[in-house]
């Protein structure tokens, strides 16, 4: 039959049966009070609004009651970071997140399915596959933040090894390509200067007749001879 609340003594939301909700203070236009259940929901919480807060109804039995409840406000938790940690057999991933309450931690993977829903979660290394992603979800009330991980950084040598074995690959490739131009250009200029050239003469007549150069001249006098 009626409802009112109360922040350290000083009413905040009241309602009386056939009548509208009123808010005070800071909780106008923040406020919203539930008549059925009495409960009362904050929007956009902010610091000031830690306190003490009392609820204090009159049900149909007309016998006051009174619940009181802790309001603690607290600055949201960090993006959670993810870190790697392989130890022998074993490759532990962790989450974590700056926070001063314990956090509900959660994980989802591009294609493993057996882990277990916790802040650490180890796979065995042979299992592990450089191109998996890992999310992290963590949750407090209702706040979530999340963030992703990729195996291939818990293998820093093999990226590495990867990376020098296809530099070798390219610059292998771009010496092939140099030699097979050279290779070209050679053969090419080798076939324009290699066809001899012959020269005509024009006689009185008007006709044209090849001229030998002398030494071609003397080898075939030296062969009639």
């Amino acid at each position: 039959m009626e409802i009112t609340w109360k922040k350290n003594k000083d009413k905040i939301a009241e309602w009386e049966e056939q009548s509208q909700t009123v808010y005070f203070t800071s909780l106008r236009n923040r406020g919203l009070l539930n008549k059925e259940t009495g409960s009362l929901t904050i929007f956009n919480l902010e610091k000031n609004d830690a306190g003490t807060y009392t609820l204090e109804y009159l049900p149909i039995d007309e016998k006051n009651a009174v619940l009181t409840f802790m309001l603690t406000v607290l600055d949201p938790p960090s993006e959670p970071t993810i870190s790697c940690n392989i130890s022998g057999d074993n490759l532990m991933l962790t989450c974590a997140a700056d926070f001063k309450k314990p956090l509900t931690y959660s994980w989802k993977f591009s294609s493993m399915t057996d882990y277990e829903q916790q802040q650490d979660v180890v796979i065995l290394r042979k299992k592990a596959d450089a191109s998996e992603k890992a999310t992290c979800f963590i949750k407090v009330s209702q706040t979530e933040k999340s963030s992703e991980f990729s195996l291939a950084e818990c293998f820093p040598g093999d990226r590495y090894h990867r990376r020098r074995d296809g530099l070798f690959v390219a610059f292998g490739l771009v010496i092939v390509a140099v030699v097979i131009v050279f290779l070209y250009k050679k053969v090419r200029h080798r076939s324009k200067t290699g066809r001899p050239k012959s020269s005509l003469q024009k006689h009185s007549s008007g006709e044209e007749e090849p001229i030998l150069n002398t030494r071609s001249q003397e080898q075939s006098n030296s062969g009639m001879r």
